[in-house]
């Protein structure tokens, strides 16, 4: 992660902190959910110009349909959240060597969050 802490450097000096420009290249937030109901029901979610991002198909009455659904749609806010939250542990002087040291802290959870997301 030694890009974020890179970043973090110039953000600092130039802006004052990450954005989610510095880190992905995902269609941008927010996200929603469309339910069409017809013969092969479906919830699709689309980002601002209703560009499709994803499609779950089968019965609406799946519980776990839904929640997924939920959790896609909320993936932007979620990222942009995680990159916020490394912002400012960087800022108060963690450092990427203390995943080694604190594997399940929240530090490491959201290092290893926004890696999966961006594709570091």
């Amino acid at each position: 992660m030694r890009e974020i802490a890179d970043q973090r450097s110039e953000a600092d000096s130039n802006r004052g902190g990450l954005t989610m420009s510095d880190k992905s290249r995902h269609t941008p937030g927010p996200w929603v959910i469309n339910e069409y109901p017809g013969s092969i029901p479906a919830r699709t979610i689309s980002g601002q110009e209703f560009d499709e991002i994803a499609s779950i198909r089968g019965r609406f009455d799946w519980p776990e349909q839904a929640a997924n659904a939920r959790l896609i749609a909320a993936a932007p806010d979620l990222l942009e959240a995680a990159v916020h939250a490394l912002d400012q542990c960087l800022g108060e002087g963690w450092k990427e060597s203390d995943v080694e040291w604190h594997p399940d802290s929240f530090f490491t959870k959201f290092m290893r969050a926004v890696k999966k997301a961006t594709g570091e």
